[in-house]
């Protein structure tokens, strides 16, 4: 299982960085509640109010670069690849981080949803796709969104399967169209499809 998002002190190692709305304690920023109402109408159908975008708040945590990024279905949690080889899990109103992954050994480069699982893909610069069960996660949305007492998780995301591309890097991830398979693209041009069907073996469609 990946590491808690916890400092030798036991505290968090993310930084919720941010202005007026992001308060000292780390509690809930109202930014993303705000960009998620203007979106819905609030900003006359834009999304952008008549101040237009400004930085409301940043979650640090990644020793180097953030190369790939994914919503959780609930739109209440936040999935980061980066340049340090980890995945982290983010709760999206207080901007804690809820979880490390670090299965992977090499850049993670992509995330992706395999919807007919309901895991979350996630790629690497050594053709590695690592499949995550993101369950307890949305369970626990839920509860808490219900006003249920429900407790998170410690470790909400477990690993679920493993799938490697050989010889290539995965740079980007797409779902199908009824959600059984996955399509990488990958650096030398080409791309791959992960089909559940035939085992989730990597098939390559490059150019004709």
């Amino acid at each position: 299982p990946g590491d808690e998002c916890t400092g030798a002190n036991g505290s968090p190692r993310s930084s919720f960085i941010g202005g007026a709305s992001a308060s000292a304690s780390g509690g809930a920023c109202g930014a993303f509640g705000n960009l998620q109402g203007a979106s819905n109408g609030g900003g006359g159908g834009s999304g952008v109010g008549a101040g237009g975008w400004a930085l409301a708040c940043t979650l640090a945590g990644h020793t180097d670069g953030v190369l790939g990024l994914e919503l959780s279905r609930s739109r209440r949690h936040a999935f980061s690849g980066g340049n340090d080889h980890t995945v982290r899990v983010w709760e999206l109103q207080s901007g804690s981080c809820l979880q490390v992954l670090t299965q992977h050994v090499s850049s993670v480069s992509a995330l992706g949803w395999h919807l007919s699982s309901g895991c979350l893909a996630t790629g690497a610069e050594d053709g590695l796709v690592l499949l995550w069960d993101v369950s307890a996660l949305d369970e626990a949305g839920t509860a808490s969104a219900g006003g249920q007492a429900g407790e998170q998780a410690a470790s909400p995301c477990s690993l679920a399967q493993t799938v490697r591309i050989e010889h290539s890097e995965v740079l980007c991830i797409a779902t199908s169209l009824d959600g059984t398979a996955l399509l990488c693209g990958l650096d030398d041009g080409s791309m791959a499809l992960l089909a559940a069907a035939s085992g989730m073996a990597a098939h390559e469609q490059g150019p004709p």
